[in-house]
């Protein structure tokens, strides 16, 4: 037998119901989400430039073509360096990051490739070289928001936004 208490717990943000899902359940506008989600990146990186290095760097790895260019000309606007955009997929390999820069990228590929790996030693690692604990937080949201818009807006080009938005 349910109580209110436990049915209250099965409610999400908004009062979506996640108990079951019919067809009164609102389903958000898929392309209102990704909008939504490229904003909330937008704003956190748009006053750090190692957050946008890291965004573009996401956006390589997981191959999101869109993201890439949004971040790589958000750099430029910033004030980055053409040159060390076009090292930004070769950084292991450049002298042109310096150590706080490289243990962001590596942090930004450790979470986009094996995120299972990530644990508290891996953590105080990081930390105890050049990037806060902040640093990492923020590192790893702005991975996870690159990869989730890019799943997002493949998901709608397979599907397609017409079916998307009859389906709920």
């Amino acid at each position: 037998m349910r109580t209110a208490a436990s049915s209250e717990a099965l409610r999400g943000p908004d009062c979506l119901d996640l108990r079951r899902p019919g067809p009164s359940a609102q389903i958000p506008d898929i392309d209102a989400v990704i909008k939504a989600l490229s904003i909330a990146l937008r704003s956190l990186v748009a006053d750090d430039p190692l957050l946008t290095l890291a965004a573009a760097r996401a956006a390589q790895l997981t191959r999101c073509a869109f993201g890439l260019a949004t971040h790589i000309e958000l750099a430029k606007l910033q004030g980055e360096h053409p040159m060390r955009l076009c090292h930004l997929s070769a950084w292991r390999d450049s002298n042109l990051f310096g150590p706080r820069e490289r243990a962001a990228l590596e942090w930004v590929e450790i979470m986009a490739l094996s995120p299972a790996s990530v644990g508290p030693e891996l953590t105080g690692r990081f930390v105890d070289v050049d990037l806060s604990s902040k640093n990492i937080s923020d590192l790893s949201l702005v991975v996870a928001s690159v990869n989730l818009c890019h799943l997002l807006r493949s998901t709608v080009t397979a599907i397609g936004p017409a079916r998307i938005r009859r389906a709920g």
